[in-house]
C-alpha cells in the first residue's frame, strides 16, 4: 500500500532515492542540481510530497520559494519543480492522490499565496486537473536569424559581480525580484551561465548547450532591438548553430518558432485573499526564459 507524506529533505536516504528517481524518469544525472534547487535556495527551503511504497520513494512533487516583485511590493511565493512518478507506477492515479496533499499542507501551514509553474504539453492536463492550475499564457522558443540587427554593438563578457542587486531593476509589473542573492544562486554556475553587458550597461545572462545559445534573462529596460542585437553578437562571438529565447517580447511575431511550448500557469492557494486583484491577468506578468526552473 502506498503512503504519502510531506517531506522537507531532512533524510539523506530519502534524498538519495529522490535523486535516483529523477535520473530514472528524466534520464539525467541530478545530483548537483538537487543540492542547488532543493537545499541551497537563499529564499527558503523547498517542500515536497513523496509517495512511498515499502519505504521506497516512487513519486515526488516539490515547490521552492521564489522572490517576486508584485507591482513594486517584494514578496516570496512558490514555483513548482519537477513532478515525477516511477514508470512502474504511472497510470495508477499516484499523482492524483499526491498533488492535493501538498496543496492542502501549503494552504493550511504556510503564508504563501500561489504557485507558478511551466508544465509542457505532456503534463499540462494533469496539472490543471489535479493541482488546480490555471493556464495564463504560452511560452515558446523563438530563433533569431543571423545578421538581423541593423548595427553592431559593443558588449563585454563579465562574471557575475559580488553584488548584483541593481543590475536588473524592478518593474511596475509582476516580475522576478532579481536581487543579488537570487542572481548569484540561480546563475552562479560559471560553467553553465555567462553574462554580457552592453554599452548602456544593460546586462544579459545566457547559456550554451551543445551548439545552441539560449538568452535567459535581461535587464528589464532592454527591448526587442536590444535582444536582436545581442543575438548577432552571440553568433559572431561563439558561432552557434542557433540563438534562441522565449517569446517574452513582441519580436516573436516575425521570427521563426523553435521547439516545444511551455504553459505558464498559476495555482492559487487562497482564492479569497488575492495578492493583487489582477494577478490572473497575463498582461500583468513579465517573465523571461530564465525565470522558470527549466534552464
Amino acid at each position: 500500500m502506498l503512503h504519502y507524506k510531506i517531506y522537507h529533505y531532512e533524510n539523506d536516504k530519502i534524498n538519495a532515492e529522490i535523486i535516483q528517481l529523477y535520473s530514472k524518469v528524466f534520464k539525467v544525472d541530478f545530483r548537483n542540481d538537487f543540492q542547488w534547487w532543493y537545499l541551497n535556495n537563499p529564499s527558503g527551503k523547498s517542500m515536497c510530497v513523496v509517495a512511498l511504497d515499502n519505504h521506497h520513494v516512487i513519486a515526488h512533487w516539490a515547490v521552492t520559494p521564489l522572490p517576486l516583485n508584485i507591482m513594486g511590493n517584494k514578496r516570496t511565493e512558490l514555483i513548482s519543480l519537477a513532478a515525477m512518478v516511477d514508470p512502474q507506477y504511472q497510470g495508477q492515479g499516484v499523482f492524483a492522490q499526491m498533488g492535493p496533499i501538498l496543496l492542502q499542507y501549503l494552504t493550511n501551514n504556510t503564508n504563501y499565496s500561489f504557485i507558478i509553474g511551466f508544465p509542457n504539453d505532456n503534463s499540462l492536463r494533469a496539472h490543471v486537473k489535479y493541482l488546480n492550475y490555471v493556464p495564463l499564457r504560452d511560452y515558446h522558443f523563438i530563433r533569431f536569424p543571423r545578421g538581423t540587427s541593423p548595427a553592431a554593438r559593443n558588449y563585454e563578457l563579465m562574471d557575475l559581480p559580488v553584488a548584483m542587486d541593481n543590475v536588473f531593476p524592478p518593474n511596475n509589473l509582476i516580475t522576478l525580484n532579481r536581487n543579488g542573492a537570487y542572481i548569484r544562486w540561480r546563475f552562479g554556475n560559471k560553467e553553465k551561465y555567462q553574462m554580457a553587458v552592453d554599452e548602456n550597461q544593460r546586462a544579459y545572462i545566457f547559456t550554451q548547450y551543445k551548439n545552441k545559445i539560449d538568452i535567459l534573462v535581461w535587464d528589464y529596460g532592454a527591448g526587442d532591438e536590444d535582444i536582436i542585437a545581442l543575438s548577432d553578437y552571440l553568433y559572431q562571438t561563439f558561432n552557434p548553430e542557433s540563438v534562441c529565447t522565449w517569446n517574452s517580447l513582441s519580436f516573436d511575431k516575425s521570427l521563426p518558432r523553435d521547439e516545444r511550448v511551455y504553459h505558464f500557469c498559476i495555482c492559487l492557494l487562497n482564492k479569497e485573499q488575492l495578492v493583487v486583484p489582477n494577478i490572473m491577468n497575463p498582461s500583468q506578468w513579465l517573465l523571461q526564459m530564465g525565470d522558470s526552473e527549466l534552464f
